[in-house]
């Protein structure tokens, strides 16, 4: 897109900043960035002192380079100023307005359209195995096509989830073999319980900000509190059965046979054991009673899906928080 004003726009906040990153690289060949580029948050920055910024004269390069992100946060009075800015743009600067979650009809959207001057950003479902693979390659590793197409049909269309089960890949993946299917199920588990599994090691950590945002975005999309439960539960067991091996003083060989780590034998270093330093015995014992009582309470009514989850959370968080402190 060659015109001096335009919208990125899209609902995959990845894709729109890669496309951005093509983006800058495609000016840096053409100028100095350094004295040429500024980046603006909409909402933040009124629009007036961005097209204030226009204006300023390039230095050592033909075009200024200015970049709105969060355009959707541009109020109607401010669009309606942008809307005669598209009609006599600056010469010398090119502005990229960046714009998550527009909905077809929306007053920015419109007047970006109506001049020929958006381009929506998005990858269809099936293409996005490739991009899978994209993002496998870019770390020197290339995928199987059905593992490929596995964590695009765990994860879905959550760009986000699907990078970070990328990197979690890689940083299990030994060797220099491809990818497998195996391999790839072992480690990634669908959307709902790769929400959960992030819930888990987060409060195994005790990273409680952590925590409860990934709570808060599992909540809204209608978390299954007991598979929640069921989840903290049985890693906290393997807490408890860790520090009585561990007690008893079983090899490292032993303790994954008796746990059935198996093909995820990796988890002991990982997390089980990281997680265990953490949660003394006492500690642990006192997570379970918890984590009973609230299913208890769930079951018999006393708490409803949405107050159980947050309080089986929080009341771990405090328990960890209540250890540290002591």
């Amino acid at each position: 897109m060659r015109s001096r004003v335009f919208l990125l726009y899209g609902d995959q906040p990845l894709l729109l900043e890669e496309e951005l990153e093509r983006l800058k690289k495609s000016w840096a060949r053409r100028g100095d960035l350094s004295l040429n580029l500024q980046v603006f948050e909409a909402g933040e920055t009124p629009l007036s002192e961005v097209l204030e910024a226009a204006d300023v004269l390039p230095f050592g390069s033909e075009r200024r380079y200015l970049v709105i992100r969060n355009a959707q946060a541009l109020s109607p009075s401010e669009v309606k100023l942008l809307e005669r800015y598209l009609d006599a743009p600056a010469e010398a600067a090119v502005l990229v307005f960046v714009a998550e979650g527009l909905k077809e009809g929306y007053p920015l959207l419109r007047a970006f359209q109506s001049r020929g001057l958006a381009r929506k950003v998005e990858r269809s479902k099936d293409k996005i195995p490739l991009w899978v693979k994209e993002r496998f390659a870019e770390r020197g590793l290339k995928v199987d096509g059905r593992a490929a197409v596995y964590m695009a049909e765990a994860l879905g269309n959550d760009l986000k989830a699907l990078e970070m089960a990328v990197e979690k890949v890689v940083q299990y993946h030994q060797g220099k073999e491809s990818v497998g299917l195996e391999e790839v199920v072992d480690l990634v588990t669908p959307q709902e319980d790769f929400q959960v599994f992030e819930i888990v090691e987060r409060v195994g950590v005790g990273d409680a900000d952590g925590s409860l945002r990934v709570l808060r975005k599992w909540v809204a999309k209608g978390g299954n509190a007991n598979h929640l439960l069921r989840s903290l539960t049985l890693h906290f067991r393997q807490l408890l059965l860790y520090h009585a091996l561990s007690k008893e003083g079983h090899t490292d060989a032993e303790i994954i046979r008796q746990m059935e780590l198996g093909r995820q034998a990796w988890r002991l270093d990982r997390h089980i054991r990281r997680h265990a330093s953490l949660w003394d015995g006492e500690a642990t014992a006192r997570a379970l009673f918890h984590l009973a009582s609230t299913e208890a309470d769930l079951k018999t009514g006393r708490l409803d899906e949405k107050t159980a989850a947050e309080f089986a959370v929080m009341g771990l968080l405090s328990l960890r928080h209540r250890r540290k402190r002591a």
